[in-house]
């Protein structure tokens, strides 16, 4: 336990992990605490339903770790697309210190077809490109040389999608079977990672200047990002329309809020959308240009 010699840095980082369900967010935040504290997913159900934090403290700095609900996770059991778009803007709605590091997660050895989408929604579409960005890869505990010479083996196929990371590190996640004289097959492996995440994360939020926004701005943002780049996922989640964005909304946010989001974004004109005392505003110009 510190003592008053050594107290804890003022502010601590808000740090974001993100990926597909079974990448092994949980398992990584896990190792940051030193304990199990983050439930983890067993199977195609998936159990990261709520964005939830936790605390660690590395080298008297604090860091706050946000494991999220990934945006592809919309099989039975899973959150839905358009509740974990809600749940993004609650977490940036309630963040004191704004956004100092994302985190994309990926289990290999295989990049999954989801995982350039992913990362354009997370980095460009949700923040704007205004949040440093990393790489953590899991499930390398059997990669042949190194695990790092995963990296090395693929860097190209990220370069050739244009996904550009600040850092990276190649990890395994796991401890393994524990064998018969006691220690687990991973226990190497697993030391090596633990150090590498804590060494990416100091290094990365070290000169990080907080990401703030103003919630309610930042979500039309992102749906109309959504709706210029990816207009399937959007038609598929949230409707496009005007009137349908607000009964989405309204179901999960302040009617006040759900109702200045819906006008803001309003991209189709739609008569009667929205039952307003107001003065309804003018009609703003399609998503499909650029958002300014």
């Amino acid at each position: 336990m510190l003592g008053p010699s050594a107290p804890l840095l003022p502010s601590p980082f808000n740090i974001i992990l993100f990926g597909s369900t079974g990448c092994g967010k949980s398992s990584i935040v896990n190792m940051l605490l030193g304990r199990e504290a983050a439930l983890m997913s067993s199977g195609a159900l998936g159990c990261t339903f709520e964005n939830k934090s936790y605390s660690v403290t590395i080298e008297r700095q604090e860091y706050r770790l946000y494991d999220t609900t990934g945006l592809d996770e919309g099989t039975v059991g899973t959150v839905v697309s358009k509740d974990a778009l809600v749940k993004l803007y609650h977490l940036l709605r309630d963040l004191q210190g704004g956004i100092s590091l994302l985190v994309y997660c990926m289990r290999g050895p295989r990049i999954t077809e989801t995982f350039e989408r992913n990362y354009n929604i997370f980095y460009d579409g949700f923040c704007r490109k205004a949040v440093s960005i990393v790489i953590v890869v899991t499930g390398l505990e059997d990669q042949e040389s190194t695990m790092d010479s995963w990296w090395t083996e693929n860097k190209y196929a990220f370069d050739k999608y244009d996904m550009d990371f600040a850092g990276h590190a190649c990890i395994t996640a796991t401890l393994g079977k524990k064998m018969k004289n006691g220690e687990f097959r991973n226990q190497e492996e697993y030391n090596e990672s633990k150090v590498l995440l804590r060494d990416l994360i100091v290094e990365h939020c070290r000169n990080a200047r907080p990401w703030k926004v103003e919630t309610k701005t930042w979500f039309v943002a992102v749906i109309k990002w959504l709706h210029r780049n990816l207009p399937s996922w959007l038609g598929d989640h949230v409707a496009p329309r005007l009137a349908d964005l607000y009964e989405v909304l309204k179901s999960f946010l302040p009617e006040q809020d759900a109702r200045d989001i819906a006008n803001r974004a309003d991209m189709k004109p739609v008569s009667d959308a929205l039952p307003s005392n107001r003065k309804r505003p003018n009609k703003k110009k399609a998503a499909n240009k650029a958002f300014a």
